[in-house]
């Protein structure tokens, strides 16, 4: 058993390989006997970081006999008069009570089970994967397929969502029967755990292979052997992955993710404006779709647009494959920039 969780047995609360108990016996019968052992319990939530604030608030939450106040240690009062009401034995009883509930409550929240943890990100990735094997292939709702793991306002699930948004517009799917897609969860295990949070770090395979759906071309290749560290908090519904980091989010590039309505509403007035400004934030393919679905007369050079564009994945892929680093990215992409604004200044004129 894991040397976080407390367990309970006839009223007694032990905390596992630390030697902390707190006993609450019904063969206590005198006041001052029970209120010592409310106060050695009260000191131990305090020595495990619990607020004596907090638990005052939850008492006086669960009833309305009297009210705990901050001078507790010395006394407590009735809600009217200090003498009305039960006794204090009787407050102290009811105090005892709520206070198991409250240890329990705690408890429960501050140490998940961490198994549970690690089961939920086995299955987050199996999801995650079999949701790549339907892309351009059947209609997907991400929501239905994922939120099962991933919190979907949150980081984690918003990159997945853009990353096929990004296939579904390049008309890609995943290739698992000649090439051998695949992804393996090969090591894992949980770093930190709090009663909301807990962090777990990974070790996993992913071989993702992208064809053109029409041509069956081979378009794209990511395979790489990682380290992950997920992000998982405990919502309403239960425990979520709110965010992954890897080695591929933090220096690799990827094409940019814009719709067809997009390109076509910039492409409608000044396009040689607006694809200039994508130029000017890197955004080479996007510029170039601009061009091409305007009105402009581009017969005589769209080959050499599409050429363009052509180049300007092939670095993207090439930096996901080979890890090349940023700073030749930039230089890779100054030399086609430099193809593509030749083109439009023969547009302008």
């Amino acid at each position: 058993m894991d040397n976080h969780i407390l367990v309970y047995r006839n009223h007694n609360i032990i905390h596992n390989g630390q030697g902390i108990s707190c006993s609450f016996s019904p063969a206590l019968k005198t006041y001052a006997e029970k209120r010592i052992e409310l106060l050695e319990c009260i000191s131990i939530l305090n020595a495990n970081g619990h607020s004596y604030k907090e638990f005052c608030d939850y008492i006086n939450a669960k009833q309305t006999e009297f009210k705990l106040f901050k001078d507790f240690f010395s006394r407590f009062r009735s809600n009217n008069k200090y003498y009305n009401g039960p006794s204090k034995k009787e407050k102290l009883s009811t105090i005892v009570k709520l206070m198991q509930a409250y240890y329990e409550l705690e408890i429960e929240n501050k140490y998940p089970n961490q198994a549970e943890l690690m089961i939920l990100v086995s299955k987050a990735l199996d999801a995650e994967f079999e949701t790549y094997k339907m892309v351009n292939k059947v209609s997907l709702n991400l929501n239905s397929n994922l939120s099962a793991y991933f919190s979907n306002k949150d980081v984690a699930f918003k990159t997945i969502k853009r990353n096929i948004q990004q296939k579904i517009q390049y008309n890609w799917v995943l290739e698992t029967e000649n090439m051998g897609s695949t992804f393996a969860l090969l090591k894992s295990k949980i770093s930190s755990v709090f009663h909301d949070t807990a962090i777990i770090n990974t070790e996993e395979h992913w071989k993702l292979c992208w064809t053109d759906k029409i041509t069956g071309d081979l378009v794209y290749r990511f395979e790489t052997i990682n380290e992950q560290t997920y992000l998982v908090i405990k919502t309403k519904n239960g425990w979520r992955i709110k965010d992954n980091i890897y080695e591929a989010t933090l220096n690799k590039k990827r094409p940019e993710v814009y719709s067809k309505q997009d390109i076509q509403k910039l492409s409608l007035t000044k396009p040689i404006h607006t694809s200039l400004q994508s130029i000017e934030n890197n955004e080479l393919g996007k510029a170039v779709d601009i061009i091409l679905n305007s009105s402009l007369k581009i017969h005589n050079y769209r080959e050499q647009l599409i050429g363009v564009k052509s180049s300007y994945l092939n670095i993207l892929r090439e930096l996901n494959i080979d890890r090349i680093e940023y700073p030749i990215y930039l230089k890779e992409v100054s030399k086609i920039k430099i193809r593509l604004l030749k083109i439009i200044e023969t547009l302008k004129d």
